[in-house]
């Protein structure tokens, strides 16, 4: 899933479409700000991960929300592995169980019989997880940030890294380097900023 196409930033841009002098550069640009964009909000497209976590507290963070869906999850306690069964939140479950508590934060609960919530098996790095995580959509928000950052670095390298914009004095002295937004764009990102992952 293309968070932005070379139609998008040609219109965000105001370049006309017949114009593609440009078009090799833009996409090197596009690729850049997505992936600056996915580093600060997680997974955009739909996108499999298998972490491995320490056992031994009653939930999990997984390292890349927000989950779409979990594939599966497994205890390790010494060599002997016991593949736990996804329980729904409130309904009964057997005695090796997970439920998704938060997908928008990534965070896997342990459940015992009836539901009750434990600890995992205590370990080191000794519960796997696969799950998938990602967006169904690219959210309007998201879409806008990746076509702003855009907009700053092809400006930037219009004008020999002195931008000429129209809102602060910290916009228009700052300088994008590897892996930082543009100032503005915090507000833009504010709401679906990713969780740390403390597992």
């Amino acid at each position: 899933m293309a968070l932005v196409t070379l139609d998008d930033v040609h219109k965000h841009l105001n370049i006309p479409d017949s114009d593609t002098t440009h078009d090799v550069e833009l996409q090197g640009f596009i690729d850049a700000a997505e992936a600056i964009i996915v580093y600060n909000v997680g997974p955009v497209e739909e996108t499999t991960f298998t972490e491995v976590h320490s056992g031994g507290g009653p939930t999990i963070v997984l390292d890349n929300p927000p989950v779409i869906s979990v594939t599966s999850v497994t205890e390790y306690v010494g060599p002997v592995a016991y593949a736990l069964t996804q329980a729904e939140l409130g309904v009964a479950a057997g005695a090796y169980s997970f439920s998704l508590d938060d997908p928008a934060a990534g965070i896997i609960c342990r459940r015992y019989t009836g539901g009750l919530a434990g600890n995992f098996a205590g370990g080191y790095r000794n519960v796997q997880v696969v799950y998938v995580a990602g967006r169904a959509t690219v959210p309007a928000d998201i879409h806008m940030a990746v076509l702003e950052d855009l907009r700053g670095l092809y400006q930037e390298s219009q004008q020999g890294g002195r931008p000429s914009f129209t809102g602060t004095a910290e916009e228009e002295t700052w300088s994008a380097g590897p892996m930082h937004l543009f100032p503005r764009l915090a507000g833009i990102l504010s709401g679906p900023s990713r969780t740390p992952s403390i597992g």
